[in-house]
């Protein structure tokens, strides 16, 4: 489970991203594959129950607000986790590769990504899961 998410900013800063408290779930299965889900708590609910019916003005917070992605994943090297993305909500990462650099204490997974661009800068996020038992 999603422990927490942030990112540092260009001078160095620590800032969280979605929520204090983010929710997600990160998956490796023994077949090679992987997904993860993250959303912000505390969604609006759309005004029609029809998943295909919201309006502009729902559509694009609930996009804002959910990340999700798939496909399969293998280790570099010891402390770089590749995830080969086949589907995602950003439809830019599909049939791209997500590099991760990873760290393992205990029961918790630190990612970490290299810069990528989000709210216009290049940003380094970094998520701490803790495995569920």
């Amino acid at each position: 489970r999603l422990k927490s998410w942030i990112y540092t900013d260009g001078n160095g800063n620590e800032v969280i991203y979605y929520h204090q408290e983010p929710r997600g779930i990160l998956v490796y299965d023994s077949s090679g594959y992987m997904h993860v889900q993250i959303h912000k708590p505390d969604r609006v609910v759309f005004s029609a129950n029809d998943h295909f019916d919201g309006l502009v003005e729902e559509i694009v917070p609930a996009y804002q607000s959910y990340l999700a992605y798939y496909g399969k994943y293998r280790l570099e090297s010891p402390n770089i986790m590749i995830h080969e993305v086949e589907g995602s909500l950003f439809p830019n990462w599909e049939n791209n590769i997500q590099r991760r650099f990873a760290k393992i204490e205990k029961d918790q997974l630190t990612l970490t990504t290299p810069p990528m661009l989000a709210k216009g800068e290049p940003l380094e996020f970094t998520l701490q899961w803790n495995r569920i038992t």
